[in-house]
């Protein structure tokens, strides 16, 4: 059945439809939510299938609707563990949050569901020790054998697996453009199987770029210096693993992307390439964050992007941008502010220094920026889908009202348009500002979550 829209892009549900939706306690402004243009299809469709299975064990509508705007194999997650985890003592709220943990943690917690000697932990119990459960083995694959001699120096645990000719060629192709001056060659050999996994290996299996990049991080001045090496290692890790369990396809290759940009320069770029591969990370787990951590996170790369707008149009000309972005970013941190890029050690920073001068100054812009907060701050924010829907789930009332107007507004205008004369000039015009009032509405939200931050602890809101 072909489905109908309005002018603007507002869904049009048919009589079954509403039916069903009132069925899962969706009224008018819950359907208006789910109408609006800034839902997919896809969105959609999840809430005209399962809506009424959720609101049967629980689920409010606007959990509902924000449950279908998450990833798929999370929302396959909470379909098919439902009814488990509800005999298990699980609130909405609790299948909710499992969802969005990384999947270690989720399969652990349907373990201890199943286990009877946990059969009296609370539901967030038994997800706090699952993430216990998950973090103990991550720390136990990156841990030397017991019998090695403690040392910021210790060396790795090498993952006995077979190279592929691929990885091969690579470390040895990263060796002769960057080992002159950095790790012997077993070394790098070595730091390289204990930062991919074999899943991450076949994650990121078929882009030499970033095998490539990966294995030029062995000979960074970070890795060569003992006392930033482990830290520096574990920053690796934690990247690789990530790319071996992510369910967005196109990830991996957008990688791909800023390693094929960073890898014809020195063991700095590939710092600098490190810290970029870090912010396509860190933008694409947004959607698996908390409220709090995901305007913390938000925070720290607009700050980043913010750096390294100012570098390129301080230095526009410059060859060796790597290098002052790696120089503001450390002077920048050792001020208090929170960055991505984590680098301490560089091999050519002394040669590339930002004026201290020049330094305070940004770092009043930025502050101001950050504190006011300002209208790019706030813009930056607006433009994120996971900052508009946790903002549509805080103030959810006002956000069903401010929709359901529009709707209202909006069919009130096209009557206007299809009746001509005089009016139709005007009501024209008024069509045009309704999408400036909705992201005007995004705008004056955000600023009052930033001046009271408690606002993101507000979980009954969701």
């Amino acid at each position: 059945m072909q489905t109908s829209h309005t002018a603007n892009g507002v869904r049009r549900f048919t009589r079954a439809e509403i039916k069903y939706l009132h069925s899962a306690g969706f009224e008018i402004e819950h359907r208006a939510i789910l109408a609006s243009p800034f839902r997919s299809e896809e969105r959609r469709g999840f809430v005209l299938a399962h809506a009424r299975d959720l609101a049967g064990a629980g689920f409010r509508p606007q959990r509902i609707l924000h449950v279908a705007d998450m990833r798929p194999r999370q929302c396959s997650f909470i379909l098919g563990n439902l009814n488990m985890l509800r005999n298990a003592g699980f609130k909405p709220r609790h299948i909710h949050r499992l969802a969005r943990k990384i999947p270690a943690v989720r399969n652990d917690c349907l373990e201890l569901c199943a286990n009877p000697e946990y059969e009296l932990y609370s539901p967030s119990e038994l997800i706090a020790e699952a993430v216990q459960y998950a973090e103990q083995r991550a720390r136990d694959r990156r841990l030397p054998p017991p019998h090695s001699p403690s040392s910021m120096a210790r060396p790795l645990e090498l993952t006995p697996r077979n190279l592929s000719e691929d990885e091969s060629r690579n470390i040895a192709d990263a060796f002769d453009r960057w080992g002159e001056k950095g790790v012997p060659h077993n070394e790098a050999l070595r730091f390289f199987h204990a930062v991919v996994s074999a899943e991450a290996a076949g994650a990121i299996a078929g882009n030499p770029n970033l095998i490539l990049m990966i294995a030029g991080l062995a000979h960074v001045a970070d890795n060569k210096d003992p006392s930033n090496r482990d830290r520096h290692r574990e920053r690796v890790k934690q990247v690789t693993d990530y790319l071996a369990a992510t369910e967005e396809a196109d990830l991996v290759k957008r990688c791909e992307e800023e390693a094929h940009r960073h890898v014809g320069f020195c063991g700095d770029g590939l710092a600098a390439a490190m810290a970029q591969i870090e912010t396509v990370i860190w933008c694409d787990r947004l959607n698996d964050r908390d409220p709090v951590s995901l305007f913390d996170d938000a925070k720290c790369i607009f700050s980043q992007q913010r750096m390294e707008t100012w570098i390129a149009g301080r230095y526009p000309n410059s060859g060796e941008l790597n290098e002052y972005f790696l120089d503001m970013s450390k002077k920048l941190r050792a001020m208090g502010f929170k960055l991505i890029d984590s680098t301490e050690t560089t091999s050519y920073g002394h040669l590339f220094n930002v004026d201290d001068e020049a330094v305070e100054e940004f770092a009043v812009e930025l502050a101001q920026d950050l504190a006011e907060p300002t209208e790019t701050y706030v813009g930056f924010l607006s433009e994120i889908p996971a900052v508009r829907s946790t903002i549509e789930q805080i103030f959810c009332l006002d956000f069903s009202s401010i929709e359901h107007g529009r709707e209202e507004t909006m069919e009130q205008i096209m009557n206007t348009m299809d009746e001509g004369g005089e009016g139709a000039d005007t009501a024209y015009e008024l069509s045009n500002t309704l999408p400036g009032m909705l992201e005007f509405w995004y705008r004056e939200k955000i600023k009052k979550v930033l001046r009271d931050p408690s606002l993101l602890n507000a979980e009954d809101n969701i």
